[in-house]
């Protein structure tokens, strides 16, 4: 099963053409641009059980697929959510076992989440270069 997940994963990545619609972007101060250090200040985010800081991430518009919800959402609704998922699943670690970048220069990062206690959730992150800064477009823990 795991598999054929990871096979449909990558398959929507290359077929699915993503909005190229313009997003406000939030630059985190302090912190350089590059996709290595977003994708660590993002990580630290999610095991810190940071709703906010994930937040400042965000484009306008986020596609969440949590186990209790599922849909395009706007920044402020994306952050709640995430508020409310952490406040039921509390992170332990989030560890990174791969990451790429597609043709188009969208960037994504599988991994998994361990929770304190002891559920685990396959996470797939997705970023795009909107403007010149990486955001988070899509997130999904399964």
């Amino acid at each position: 099963m795991s598999l054929k997940l990871n096979l449909l994963f990558f398959f929507l990545l290359w077929v699915y053409p993503f909005s190229g619609s313009a997003q406000e972007t939030r630059q985190v101060e302090g912190e350089d641009n590059t996709p290595e250090e977003v994708v660590k200040a993002i990580v630290s985010a999610i095991e810190d059980g940071s709703s906010r800081r994930i937040a400042l991430h965000f484009g306008s518009n986020v596609d969440l697929y949590l186990p209790r919800a599922e849909g395009t959402f706007s920044r402020s609704q994306s952050e709640i959510i995430f508020k409310e998922f952490f406040s039921h699943c509390k992170p332990k670690s989030f560890m990174i076992s791969y990451q790429g970048t597609s043709m188009d220069g969208t960037l994504f990062v599988i991994g998994m989440l361990s929770t304190e206690s002891g559920e685990s959730y396959r996470g797939y992150l997705l970023l795009k270069n909107v403007a010149g800064s990486l955001v988070l477009q899509r997130i999904r823990f399964d």
